[in-house]
């Protein structure tokens, strides 16, 4: 077995190592954090290299299980929330609504193609999710917890542009030269280095508020586990294949927990972006289980 093949198989492992070294040796983490920016345009760039435009637009023409995926990723979960207002602290609720309601994470791209999913379906369906999230988040935080969220809709979109885009553009510009076999070739393995770089740089930050309050983190900690189970549950039964339902499973479930953090931490203070904050944990750990149940070695060239 050599070293891509090692990468590939023992994913999970290179994720629980970029967790417990961002959160035990933080000053590699706050290191990296500057650069995430241009890794997650970098994980995009070598995601998308195989995808084609063909494939996009026939997933552009699966309107109704994009309406239906929508409203897994965007309502399902701050209903659940709702329903449970009564039980819980006025900032951690308003935080979980903000975490909720915030659109697919732009790295379901990649763990689709790890996993064997539909990689163009991931990629329309979490770029939708992001270009209606301007409108749709400051709507669902407003009828969910009547609460005014103002978001900057044009470094959003400017942000959505950089990263989602910029990248399809150059993956295309490529595709069609030797520079491109290099990275069909180790396209997985550099995308799983990437991502190992993410998690460090997301989770050393993060360290300090999540050990504020143990108690409290670790309730919300459950709390979360439950609502990415469910949406994971859905987005897998929305499937009509194996593949879709890899695809809709990540994407229904797999949030955008740095705009969450973002949005919480500017317009509102560190208790109620505890829970974007701990979404970011949580996503990542839960990516190991997903690992064991879904990675297939014979499916990866």
């Amino acid at each position: 077995m050599n070293f891509r093949q090692l990468l590939r198989e023992y994913t999970w492992f290179v994720i629980l190592l970029a967790l417990i070294i961002g959160f035990i040796w933080t000053a590699p983490g706050f290191y990296i954090q500057p650069y995430i920016g241009y890794l997650l345009m970098f994980l995009m760039l070598v995601s998308c290299i195989d995808i084609k435009y063909r494939d996009i637009i026939k997933q552009l023409h699966k309107t109704k299980k994009l309406f239906i995926i929508l409203i897994v990723i965007h309502i399902a979960s701050p209903i659940i929330i709702f329903s449970l207002r009564s039980f819980i602290d006025g900032q951690i609720f308003l935080g979980l609504i903000i975490a909720t309601v915030m659109s697919s994470g732009l790295s379901v791209i990649f763990l689709s193609k790890l996993y064997n999913g539909e990689q163009s379906e991931a990629l329309v369906m979490t770029m939708i999710s992001n270009l209606l999230s301007p409108l749709v988040v400051p709507f669902l935080v407003y009828i969910f917890a009547r609460e005014v969220v103002a978001l900057d809709i044009m470094n959003m979109v400017i942000t959505i542009i950089k990263f989602v885009f910029v990248p399809l553009l150059i993956a295309r510009i490529i595709r069609g030269t030797k520079i491109s076999k290099p990275f069909r070739k180790h396209s997985l393995s550099l995308s799983i280095v990437t991502l190992f770089l993410l998690i460090l740089g997301i989770v050393a930050p993060i360290k300090s508020i999540i050990l504020e309050n143990i108690n409290r983190s670790i309730v919300l900690g459950i709390i979360i586990i439950v609502l990415i189970s469910i949406n994971s549950f859905l987005g897998y039964t929305l499937g009509s294949t194996k593949k879709e339902k890899v695809t809709l499973l990540l994407v229904g479930s797999y949030k955008n927990y740095t705009l969450a953090t973002v949005t919480a931490l500017s317009l509102f203070g560190p208790v109620v972006a505890l829970p974007a904050i701990l979404y970011a944990f949580v996503n990542n750990i839960l990516l190991v289980p997903i690992h064991f149940l879904f990675y297939n070695k014979n499916n990866l060239s």
